[in-house]
């Protein structure tokens, strides 16, 4: 007797108003992203203000242990341009997230995205666990697969 897998079942209704939901709640999550990720200009423009001695400041007495004001500058401009890039990078994973949700392909990239999206609390880290939880159900993985649909 040999065994037979079960045939293959009509797409399940939740599972496809769970993925287009997700595929909306990523470009909304993407235009959020996208705006927190200008907000690190800040911090440049801070720190290009201070090397540029346009906030007054005065350097540490020698011998001291203060960090000269050119060090902060450059930390400030160096942490926010780290971070924008950041965000906008995870910003366009989402964006791209969006459609293929929409298209049902590139499964591996949408769970990678999901585990980025889990460091940017708390939107992010909803979505993420929420893109977890929906894209390892074994109807959606057959719907990516194009065996339900």
């Amino acid at each position: 007797m040999e065994f037979a897998p079960p045939p293959s079942s009509p797409p399940n209704e939740r599972d496809v108003e769970h993925l287009k939901l997700l595929g909306i709640f990523h470009f909304v999550y993407a235009g959020i992203q996208g705006f927190v990720g200008l907000l690190f200009l800040v911090y440049i423009g801070l720190g290009l203000l201070v090397l540029n001695h346009t906030i007054p400041s005065t350097s540490p007495p020698p011998g001291s242990h203060e960090l000269p004001p050119q060090f902060i500058g450059w930390l400030f401009v160096v942490v926010g341009a780290v971070a924008t890039v950041l965000a906008e990078v995870v910003a366009v994973m989402n964006l791209l997230a969006g459609r293929y949700v929409r298209a049902r392909r590139h499964r591996v990239f949408l769970l990678v995205t999901a585990a980025l999206d889990c460091m940017w609390v708390p939107f992010g880290t909803v979505l993420g666990v929420f893109d977890f939880i929906v894209l390892t159900r074994e109807g959606v993985r057959r719907l990516f697969d194009g065996e339900g649909g």
